[in-house]
């Protein structure tokens, strides 16, 4: 009996710690503190040594003590007291109970940040083209003893065809990977919180649709409490327009078919036409009808009522696509979508022609030809099934375009051989010197090769960046000749994209939650769909995009003199910004970017007249 208590005890004492890891699995409370601190160092380099080493004591305390918490409330209660202290700190340095300064719009910002400068700029100025959008962003910092709230104003003179500016708070998500990041861009549509000790990215967007080219002048009232900061901002808008048409395919499986007659999935459609998405995806729509026993009526028949209303719905996109999740370790592989015939027998074949000429046909009654569609029947794989029905599709009509996305080290020469149209590489760790070799084969065979990023899939914090993989995914894309980019996903799938720890993979924020779940209370916006700052640098990269394609197309028109300085000069430009990204950007490599947005800009502005 004493021998059984014992036994009873250690499997207690085991399930008890598994509990515990199974609370610190949710968030490491380790890597959280760290990346919390990331930016200290920096901000008080230009500190008194005493202050300096006062910060440094602090830190190692903090960062001690959070080694031996358990839970997220414990660390938040440790968090709230090492935030009053370095409060404190910053008071005597700044001398001041308010702080606006200006940053980098993807920079990588907590709610501790401060300004790197004991004298931080207050001033602010963005070069941008015609019908882009383009962000400048401030650090606010409430150093004062009490919560305070956040206004803000913007005043200009009134000139035409001037851009749109939009002020937006960016609030604070805890990721999966143990980060605070500034994601939700929510609307200044009234006054913000900012609790004592603490920091917030004040995001401005900055619309040109629609402008003329020239230099505005405007500024920003930075309300703080009864303080407030009145700061400058030119923009200046050079005489280079990016066209409304899109020369890239742009996707985020946003499936928006269960949402039709739902508000939020109309705004959510809208939000992608005008961060220039070209494509509305579709779950499978469209399936043969079958009997009451499961089998497949034939001649085979579709109800169209599904598919009909997805095509209006999607009508102004210039492409739709379609996912039928065919599994290649199911029997069969369509799982009961076509009934029970056996894969690739005979049946199966007749079938599937039938469905497909019909399928097709429809598409194309409703205005949809070869060019405005594509099919994918599996996912990430590159498996003898994905062959065999690419190779039956093509044998029925040859004009219809398929899509597959496969992992970036996955060998695509047997479905390049039965004709795939559309190759999609997941591309998390793509860089100027790590393209996979089998890109080559893809290009060689005249199919389109896309590039995609899964969020929190890396787990190392650079799928966080809005520069590092939104932005420059776009600008890798152009470097490895690649037609498409893409990103999953626009709406989370499982739980509600605001829970903090959560995946991380959706690219808007709704209010209502499309899933059903409560959104926070301290989110009071009159907007339906709130962007993230990912979302805003997945169009910015488009129009990049644009912009090196813009570039290239004057230079292939050149002589050949001319064309061979030129090329060599955009080719530079393009190898700087897309040599291997490192997991975490630097401002260093932040500033240089810009840099070379600048000289992207001035090379169009040079080959105008040639």
């Amino acid at each position: 009996m004493q021998l059984m208590n014992r036994y009873i005890s250690c499997v207690l004492a085991v399930l008890c710690l598994m509990v515990l890891e199974g609370v610190r699995a949710d968030v490491n409370l380790d890597l959280l503190s760290n990346n919390l601190m990331e930016s200290i160092k920096h901000q008080t380099s230009e500190w008194p040594e005493k202050l300096i080493l006062k910060v440094n004591s602090e830190e190692r305390k903090f960062l001690s003590q959070a080694t031996k918490l358990k839970t997220i409330e414990e660390y938040e209660k440790l968090r709230l007291a090492y935030r009053e202290k370095q409060r404190d700190l910053a008071k005597g340095v700044y001398g001041a109970d308010t702080l606006v300064w200006n940053i980098m719009p993807d920079d990588d910002f907590t709610m501790l940040s401060l300004p790197e400068s004991l004298k931080p700029i207050k001033k602010a100025s963005l070069e941008t083209v015609v019908n882009a959008l383009e962000a400048v962003a401030f650090g606010v910092a409430n150093l004062s003893d009490s919560e305070e709230l956040l206004e803000v104003t913007i005043s200009s003179d009134p000139v035409s065809g001037s851009p749109l500016l939009t002020p937006r708070m960016a609030r604070f998500s805890r990721t999966k990977d143990s980060r605070y990041v500034p994601d939700v861009l929510l609307a200044m549509d009234g006054s913000r919180s900012i609790p004592s000790g603490e920091s917030r990215l004040l995001w401005i967007g900055v619309e040109s649709t629609g402008s003329n080219s020239g230099t505005y002048q405007y500024k920003i009232n930075i309300k703080v409490g009864k303080h407030v900061h009145y700061i400058p901002l030119e923009i200046i808008v050079h005489d280079v327009t990016l066209s409304k048409e899109t020369p890239l395919t742009t996707f985020n499986w946003a499936y928006l078919d269960s949402g039709y007659n739902n508000l939020t999935y109309k705004k959510a459609r809208e939000t992608m036409l005008s961060h220039r998405i070209t494509t509305g995806a579709n779950t499978a729509t469209g399936n043969p009808e079958k009997n009451a026993e499961g089998k497949v009526i034939r001649p085979v028949k579709i109800d169209y009522t599904k598919l009909d209303q997805f095509i209006e719905f999607n009508k102004d996109f210039p492409q739709i696509s379609f996912y039928w999740s065919f599994h290649r370790k199911a029997n069969p592989p369509t799982r009961d979508m076509f009934g029970d015939a056996v894969w690739m027998s005979d049946e199966y074949k007749a079938i599937f022609k039938e469905w497909l000429v019909c399928f097709v046909t429809r598409l194309r009654e409703k205005g949809r030809d070869y060019d405005r569609f594509y099919l994918q029947m599996f996912d990430e794989t590159t498996d003898d099934k994905l062959a065999q029905i690419t190779k039956l599709v093509h044998q029925i009509d040859p004009k219809v375009r398929m899509m597959i996305t496969i992992s970036s080290t996955a060998d695509p020469k047997k479905i390049l051989d039965e004709g795939m149209n559309i190759v999609v590489y997941h591309s998390p760790y793509l860089g100027h010197k790590s393209a996979p070799a089998s890109f080559n084969p893809v290009l060689s065979a005249g199919s389109e090769l896309w590039l995609y990023n899964a969020g929190n899939r890396t787990r190392n914090g650079r799928d966080r960046d809005p520069l590092n993989i939104y932005r420059l995914l776009h600008w890798l894309a152009f470097r490895h000749d690649a037609t498409g980019v893409g990103f999953w996903n626009m709406f989370h799938d499982k739980k509600s994209a605001w829970a903090d720890d959560e995946q991380f993979y959706p690219l808007v924020y709704t209010v209502p939650d499309v899933r059903g779940y409560p959104v926070p209370s301290d989110v009071k916006t009159s907007e339906m769909v709130i962007p993230s700052r990912r979302l805003e640098y997945v169009r910015m990269g488009i129009e990049d995009y644009m912009l090196l394609k813009m570039a290239q197309e004057k230079i292939s028109k050149l002589g050949k003199d001319s064309k061979s300085k030129f090329q060599l000069e955009l080719d530079a430009l393009v190898k700087s910004v897309t040599k291997d990204l490192p997991k975490h950007t630097s401002n260093k490599m932040r500033r240089e970017f810009r840099n070379s947005r600048k000289l992207l800009i001035n090379l169009i502005e040079r080959l105008a007249p040639q």
